[in-house]
């Protein structure tokens, strides 16, 4: 199973968008582009993926963190959509 599969499995368009948006493709495009071999490459691989996310979008993640958290805890830990 592909790491950009794990980070959109189970998820809508609307979310999909907004794991783009927080910079995680940088993860599942740039990290898992191809099979790797071993655990170490692709650990490899991620890490200098998560090392070239620009500073401003982690910021922007981060600082979204807690409306996101408690639209999640509003949801009962269910499924929400960021409005």
């Amino acid at each position: 199973m592909s790491v950009h599969r794990i980070l959109t499995e189970d998820i809508g368009a609307k979310a999909r968008k907004r794991v783009k948006a927080h910079g995680l493709e940088y993860l599942g495009g740039r990290g898992c582009s191809k099979p790797y071999q071993s655990i170490n490459a692709l650990k490899k691989s991620l890490v200098k993926a998560w090392n070239k996310i620009p500073q401003e979008v982690i910021d922007r993640a981060v600082d979204d963190f807690p409306k996101r958290l408690q639209k999640c805890i509003d949801a009962g830990g269910g499924h929400f959509e960021n409005k």
